[in-house]
């Protein structure tokens, strides 16, 4: 396999990653329309901080590209509400690294 006997560092530019204790992760879906299965979800075990500055960061990303018309009205493309209520785990399988 190319590149199996390399380390590769992952930049973390945006803060959002947890300097120990470990997370969880699992095969999911999309949280708006239409749903598609094709996220894998990280969740930490222990919770970060998110400032205002990266929330309005997050709160101004778009749907679609810059320059090109908005194909949907409602809020104008920009990325609100993106949650929804939790679902069982169902058949997914359910990983645990670090901090066990």
């Amino acid at each position: 396999m190319r590149w199996a006997d390399r380390i590769i560092r992952q930049d973390n530019k945006c803060g959002f990653q947890a300097d120990d204790n470990g997370y969880w992760t699992y095969l999911g879906s999309l949280t708006t329309p239409p749903f598609n299965e094709s996220v894998t979800w990280v969740l930490f075990k222990k919770y970060i901080e998110v400032s205002h500055h990266q929330l309005n960061i997050f709160r101004n990303l778009r749907k679609f590209p810059r320059g090109e018309e908005c194909p949907c009205h409602e809020n104008h493309g920009v990325v609100i509400n993106n949650f929804r209520p939790p679902l069982p785990l169902g058949n997914r399988v359910l990983r645990e690294c670090g901090s066990f």
